[in-house]
């Protein structure tokens, strides 16, 4: 039974090559993982964040004026990433603007944002911010899954890709983006604890074979820590 536990911060490195997606029940955890662990594990990459909307950039810019204030060494991590935005203003806080799409119809974003995508280098790691399920959700169904499939079909094989998605907002095309991704991973809190700062972390990878790995996360001081 032992081999199912995994340590995080080893197990984010072994997600190098994989499509994974990751389903939370919290943002402060959500932003914890990609801070934290995500980012810092793949620092020595060229980093790309996608972001959606102003509300959500300004979102996220807070998070990492935080974390920069109280760690000085995230502050140069951070600006080194490649931001992707759309939204109606180019205006970066940090990192580097390496595209910027303007709000336009959703099929026009969806589509300028995949083919801006296409074309990174396939040593590259892709953190989705913003699910691109906030754009299918604007388009009828039927639109939304040619779309997506084809898509996905055109990134470069080989990227290295971390989509989120609220466990409380999906809807049915979140069922076949989850089919998309090689790594499923679910962090949801533990309803068996006595405070609500204990998450359980699940990840099942469905390749040549399924496998499944767990741990306990805690957040504990404005930090995301393994128990």
């Amino acid at each position: 039974m032992d081999e199912i536990y995994v340590k995080l911060t080893d197990f984010m490195k072994e997600l190098e090559g994989l499509r994974t997606r990751i389903l939370y029940d919290s943002s402060v955890v959500k932003d914890l993982l990609i801070f934290q662990h995500i980012i810092p594990s793949y620092s020595d990459r060229n980093l790309y964040l996608v972001l959606y909307s102003e509300a959500l950039y300004h979102k996220f810019c807070r998070r990492a004026e935080y974390l920069m204030f109280t760690n000085s060494s995230m502050a140069k991590i951070l600006d080194n990433i490649n931001i992707i935005k759309v939204g109606h203003s180019d205006d970066i806080n940090f990192g580097k603007l390496y595209a910027f799409i303007e709000h336009s119809t959703p099929r026009e974003e969806f589509v300028t944002l995949m083919e801006t995508l296409r074309h990174l280098d396939r040593k590259s790691v892709l953190i989705l911010y913003s699910s691109v399920a906030y754009i299918m959700s604007m388009l009828n169904e039927k639109e939304a899954l040619r779309l997506l499939l084809e898509s996905y079909g055109i990134l470069p094989r080989g990227i290295t890709i971390f989509g989120f998605k609220h466990l409380k907002t999906q809807t049915r095309i979140d069922y076949y983006i989850n089919d998309l991704y090689d790594v499923l991973i679910t962090i949801r809190r533990d309803e068996s604890s006595f405070d609500y700062s204990t998450y359980i972390f699940e990840a099942e990878c469905q390749l040549s074979d399924v496998c499944y790995k767990t741990c306990r996360l805690r957040v504990d001081n404005g930090r995301l820590i393994q128990i």
